[in-house]
């Protein structure tokens, strides 16, 4: 979250050092295992999580560990099933960005864009379930500056 947050300030500056963190806020994020052990569900798909929330249990021989959200977002799915073993770093859970991540991220590539950033844009002019309306108009916004930009 600081690195995001930093990025994001950087643009006010049009210092474009943090892009690759910005456009890297489109995208689902996915989160690894801090330790091994077995792991222990808390949350469902489709729940809505912040920085700092309980998603998970990981424990080993009876003594349990917290694993928490890093980001803001919605679950998507666990890509190990409740109760499996999981070895330290594997990957563990899908979450989608939440709409504040993905307006902020919109807004900052509709200044500093690039090209290549047209596919995550584009992936929400379409519309995403569970997003409001105005994450669609910035999209459409920020994907017009962009090939402006990049047609000049």
């Amino acid at each position: 979250m600081v690195r995001r947050n930093a990025a994001l300030s950087l643009v006010r500056f049009a210092d474009r050092s943090g892009h690759d963190v910005i456009a890297g806020m489109l995208q689902p994020y996915t989160m690894a295992a801090p330790r091994s052990g077995t792991l222990v569900t808390r949350l469902k798909p489709d729940d809505v999580i912040n920085p700092g929330t309980l998603v998970a249990h990981i424990t080993v021989a009876g003594e349990s560990a917290e694993v928490r959200s890093e980001v803001p977002g919605t679950i998507r799915q666990w890509a190990v099933p409740d109760g499996s073993p999981v070895q330290l770093g594997q990957f563990i859970l899908i979450i989608e960005p939440g709409p504040e991540m993905v307006w902020e991220s919109l807004r900052a590539l509709y200044l500093i864009g690039e090209e290549s950033d047209l596919s995550l844009v584009e992936r929400y002019t379409r519309g995403v379930t569970a997003m409001p309306a105005q994450i669609q108009q910035q999209a459409t916004l920020t994907a017009k500056a962009i090939s402006a930009r990049e047609n000049k």
